[in-house]
């Protein structure tokens, strides 16, 4: 996102990004905001480009958190030369199964120190099934472990009321010897993306939505129950995704 890294998103094609529905609310509340998305940045091809228009899908309403997707038109084309910059846009996920892969997040959240990533930071987590991620959530038939305190729960059901649905997926930390804490998604990484190797391409499966981080030194080392995070799953939204791509360049970009 801007210089702030408030939220993350993700480049698909020259012109077109992805991130979190909430991570653009004030911006599609404030019509005469700027706000420009960084690209290739920890390279010398780093540079700020304006978000032209904003697309939040037309189901989302905050604070559910069900269908937090959004669609970023960037003002102008992002050239793409393998060879000069040695990159190339994500392909997304068709929906395939990914329950018990390892999957890399990436983003500008806080680290266990309180900090926010001053460059793009990534870390391995581990895809979960909705079943186990509704019971560690304390969602599963309304079972509630004693410990949880009654704020989480709080803001288990404000965002899901209706539980985790088959458009949501989870991913759990995974414990790093080295550092004495999981891995987690914190408050900074929603929008960003989570991602698998498959068939060799790297590949976005999810966007990052959201975890129970109540403050900055929530994550990794104060996790520590390592309670999963939550994200929206790409592949449900791609027929979404295309339309408004397809519509816009039937209007030179200009509706």
């Amino acid at each position: 996102a801007d210089g702030k890294f408030n939220c993350g998103s993700f480049i698909i094609n020259d012109r077109w990004i992805i991130g979190a529905a909430h991570c653009f609310d004030e911006f599609v509340q404030n019509t005469g905001d700027i706000r420009t998305n960084t690209i290739r940045d920890g390279t010398p091809f780093k540079e700020q480009v304006e978000i032209k228009r904003i697309y939040q899908h037309p189901d989302y309403r905050f604070p559910l958190l069900y269908d937090d997707i959004a669609v970023g038109e960037l003002g102008r084309r992002i050239p793409y030369d393998f060879e000069k910059f040695g990159d190339t846009p994500s392909c997304l996920d068709k929906g395939n199964d990914y329950v018990g892969e390892i999957a890399i997040l990436e983003g500008y959240g806080n680290t266990e120190n309180g900090l926010n990533g001053i460059t793009k930071l990534a870390a391995n987590l581990t895809v979960i099934s909705n079943d186990q991620c509704r019971d560690l959530l304390g969602l599963e038939n309304s079972r509630e472990p004693q410990r949880r305190k009654n704020s989480i729960k709080i803001t288990l059901c404000n965002h899901f009321p209706r539980g985790i649905d088959d458009k949501l997926f989870c991913a759990r930390g995974i414990y790093r010897e080295d550092r004495k804490l999981f891995t987690a998604a914190c408050k900074g990484d929603s929008g960003g993306p989570l991602k698998v190797n498959h068939l060799g391409k790297d590949t976005i499966i999810g966007i990052v939505s959201g975890g129970l981080y109540g403050n900055k030194n929530d994550c990794g080392n104060k996790n520590t129950e390592n309670l999963p995070s939550w994200y929206t799953k790409v592949s449900h939204y791609s027929d979404w995704i295309n339309c408004i791509i397809d519509k816009s360049l039937e209007h030179n970009n200009n509706k």
